[in-house]
Parts: C-alpha cells; sequence; structure tokens
C-alpha cells in the first residue's frame, strides 16, 4: 500500500483513530490509578486527541517501514522530549507526590515515561491495520 493512495489514507486515518483509541485508555487508566493529575481542566482531551492522536500517528505514519528500533527510538524521542518539556517548564500534568509507579522524582520520571512512550508508534502500526481491517469487515 502506497502512502499516497486510497489506501494508504485510509492507513493513515486508521492510525490517527489508534493513537486517539491507545491515548484515550491509557489516559483513562492512569485517570482511575491516579497516576499523574492534568493542572488544566479539560487539556486531558487535546492530549488525547493532538498528541497522542495527532502528532505521536503521524509520527507513527512516518515511520511505518521503518525497522522497529528506529520506529522505537523515534517514538522515545518524541515522548521524552514531550515529559522533558512538562517536567522543566509547563507543568499541565503532575504525578502526585512526585511518585510514578516505583520512581520517585521529576528525572527518573520522564526517563521511565520515555520507555514506556518507546512502545507507542510500533503499537499504533500493529493497531491501526486491524482497526481498519475490522472497519472494513463492518461495513462490507
Amino acid at each position: 500500500m502506497g502512502k499516497n493512495s486510497v489506501s494508504g489514507v485510509q492507513e493513515f486515518i486508521s492510525i490517527i483513530i489508534s493513537g486517539v483509541l491507545l491515548g484515550g485508555s491509557v489516559e483513562a487508566l492512569a485517570y482511575a490509578m491516579k497516576l499523574w493529575v492534568f493542572s488544566v481542566p479539560g487539556f486531558v482531551f487535546l492530549q488525547i486527541i493532538f498528541v497522542e492522536g495527532m502528532a505521536m500517528g503521524i509520527l507513527a505514519w512516518a515511520v511505518m517501514d521503518q525497522p522497529l528500533k528506529y520506529q522505537y527510538l523515534a517514538s522515545a524521542c518524541a515522548g521524552g522530549f514531550l515529559e522533558a518539556l512538562n517536567a522543566a517548564w509547563f507543568d499541565l500534568w503532575s504525578f502526585p507526590g512526585n511518585y510514578f509507579l516505583f520512581v520517585k522524582g521529576r528525572v527518573l520520571i520522564v526517563l521511565v515515561l520515555t520507555f514506556y512512550w518507546s512502545f507507542y508508534c510500533p503499537v499504533l502500526n500493529l493497531m491501526a491495520p486491524r482497526l481498519l481491517q475490522w472497519w472494513k469487515e463492518k461495513m462490507a
């Protein structure tokens, strides 16, 4: 499938939707477990749509034909950069007691989350074709 074909566009859209679904799931789980909190009410929805859906979706689409190690690397760099920016300047989300799971302190939290972010693009590139196939079967 080419990136400029109709199926390429469908693939791109399914990656974006997969990003929103994955991001929404992660944020819902984090909210339920009180892993982090957003300082701006409603920002979580912008995060899910624009960062986890669109930005990471576009990145996943851009690296989907690359070897997995480059998908992991691109994803870790983007997610880690975002976490570092938030920790250093923005404080749009924070971690209760400055803890995340088993680590304490902003630097360690950013490093652990960078590791977790590394899986985002590869997972999107696995989810999207399955989502697209499911959608086509439902519409047939």
